[in-house]
């Protein structure tokens, strides 16, 4: 933060964009690599915790895998509109909502994929 390390590790190999989101920090990193063309979106809270990942593509360790490597940002109201690199990628529209789990309701990251 400001030049200087916070202390924190996420997925991925890249930074690509972080957005303030005003219920935290939404962090977008790829891998960068040609066998593992993929995207991960992390949530940290305000006090930089890390909330919830998600991984956007799907890598299955065999053929076709559905890849994801991000080319492009929109902002589309509260959610981001993520492209891919051609349009058999798709595009994601990534979300910070409360989700459901085990011990119920919390801050969490909503990604859909929809083919282009």
């Amino acid at each position: 933060m400001d030049g200087k390390p916070i202390g924190i590790a996420i997925e991925g190999l890249q930074l690509v964009d972080q957005f303030d989101t005003g219920q935290g920090y939404l962090l977008v990193a790829d891998y960068n690599d040609p066998w593992e063309e993929l995207t991960v979106v992390t949530l940290l809270s305000k006090g930089l915790k890390p909330l919830a990942s998600k991984l956007l593509g799907k890598f299955v360790y065999v053929f076709p895998s559905r890849t994801f490597a991000v080319q492009r940002i929109e902002i589309d109201g509260d959610a981001l509109v993520l492209l891919g690199s051609s349009p058999d990628e798709g595009r994601y529209r990534v979300e910070v909502a409360d989700v459901w789990t085990l011990r119920g309701r919390r801050l969490g990251v909503k990604a859909v994929w929809t083919p282009t």
